[in-house]
């Protein structure tokens, strides 16, 4: 392992969590909280700037994530000697159709930036199409990893946005402050289901991988991979404790000034944490898996 593979694999997450992130708080998030109150063109008009600016963000993690693709497979044909249109077409099919969903992707987002919100379902399926390739080329058991990132990406990643552009937007906003607070409250509201089940997948996707590559538990004491395992797992353990305090304490509280700022607190909290899951994550990926003793 050398430095620049973990760096890879961090920079990985990012494109795909601030992609798959702002995707989902379209889709999770703007859409049931602009059905609470339909007739509200005020909120209508919040809710598409706010949708405006996090277009932003996803465009920068797509565009991250095709040149991550692109470097990729420029370091496969170096290493193999091959053309590398040949390997984005000929060898790797897959590869080939990653590219393309990035595209769609960078048009979709591109075009929600600048003011056109039919970007939308072309940016949503170029960023979460290829986390499923894997359905398509009927390869069951490489679906595993990119279903847990793509788990990951609708929780933290959508949690990252909504703290850092759908909050602050809403608070910011020249609306009554209860208004404004209600909206608030509706956005996590709406968030709240679509984080809880991609927890669930989150877990349970992390508890295959750790089983297949885990052989045996003294691994988890006597290997570089095992020892990463078990930090990063006490570390979700911490994530998923302060985001259980937030499900549980701090958003049946919402709906004042008061609340929308412990929110962002203790949503600052959780997302420090998940930065340090990630963190540890890279490294993980990049180590070897263990070997069973001989």
């Amino acid at each position: 392992m050398t430095l620049t593979d973990p760096l890879r694999e961090l920079l990985g997450f990012v494109g795909a969590y601030l992609s798959i992130g702002v995707a989902a708080l379209r889709y999770g998030v703007l859409g049931p909280a602009l059905g609470r109150d339909p007739a509200d063109a005020g909120r209508i008009g919040l809710c598409q700037s706010i949708g405006r600016r996090a277009a932003w963000l996803g465009l920068v993690g797509i565009v991250l994530a095709t040149a991550l693709a692109i470097a990729g497979a420029a370091r496969f044909s170096a290493m193999r000697h091959l053309p590398f249109v040949d390997v984005l077409i000929a060898g790797h099919a897959e590869g080939a159709i990653r590219l393309v969903c990035y595209a769609v992707a960078i048009l979709g987002f591109g075009l929600v930036a600048v003011g056109f919100p039919a970007g939308w379902p072309m940016a949503a399926f170029g960023a979460i199409a290829p986390q499923l390739l894997g359905l398509v080329t009927l390869r069951w058991a490489a679906l595993v990893n990119p279903v847990h990132v793509l788990a990951g990406a609708t929780w933290i990643g959508t949690l990252f946005v909504l703290m850092t552009i759908a909050v602050p937007s809403v608070l910011r906003a020249d609306r009554p402050m209860q208004d404004r607070a209600r909206t608030v409250a509706d956005m996590v509201n709406a968030f709240s289901p679509m984080a809880l089940t991609a927890v669930a997948v989150l877990v349970t996707t992390g508890v295959i991988t750790a089983v297949r590559h885990l052989k045996f538990v003294a691994a988890l004491w006597t290997t570089s991979y095992g020892e990463a395992l078990v930090l990063k797992l006490c570390i979700v353990v911490a994530v998923l404790g302060v985001g259980a305090w937030n499900w549980r304490q701090v958003r049946p509280a919402l709906g004042t000034p008061a609340a929308s700022s412990r929110l962002q607190r203790s949503a600052r909290v959780e997302l420090l944490f998940a930065g340090a899951v990630l963190l540890v994550t890279s490294v993980l990926v990049s180590l070897p898996s263990p070997r069973l003793p001989k």
